[in-house]
């Protein structure tokens, strides 16, 4: 089987989501309920794509998706869950620089949309 970016990015978005279902049951087994909060609010995030194209018929590509859901594993799970904003100094700023470059790229995305219409006047 070849592997395109489509179905890297597919296994990606999937992996990170089992693992939060994954957080959830561990959370809910031993009653550990802050945990399992934040595990509930990350998981809401990770599908809210979902639920925008299908409620708003919204497209976001499956790269942004995988990225936006790398970005809330690594804030809720590895962050919070995992402690990881006391035990790793430099993970705070990682996150940062992770937001604002997902940021500039969907904001280059956009101007590229809307100038390409403009050019052809659709």
């Amino acid at each position: 089987m070849k592997l395109t970016r489509y179905s890297v990015s597919t296994l990606l978005i999937f992996s990170v989501n089992g693992m939060f279902v994954v957080a959830a049951c561990y959370a809910l087994i031993y009653a550990q309920w802050s945990t399992l909060f934040i595990v509930a609010q990350g998981t809401v995030l990770n599908y809210a794509p979902f639920f925008l194209e299908k409620k708003y018929s919204l497209h976001t590509p499956r790269e942004i998706h995988a990225s936006i859901s790398l970005f809330v594993f690594g804030s809720f799970i590895l962050g919070e869950v995992q402690n990881f904003y006391n035990t790793i100094w430099w993970w705070d700023a990682l996150l940062h620089f992770s937001a604002g470059y997902m940021l500039t790229v969907i904001a280059l995305i956009m101007l590229s949309v809307v100038f390409t219409y403009r050019t052809f006047g659709y």
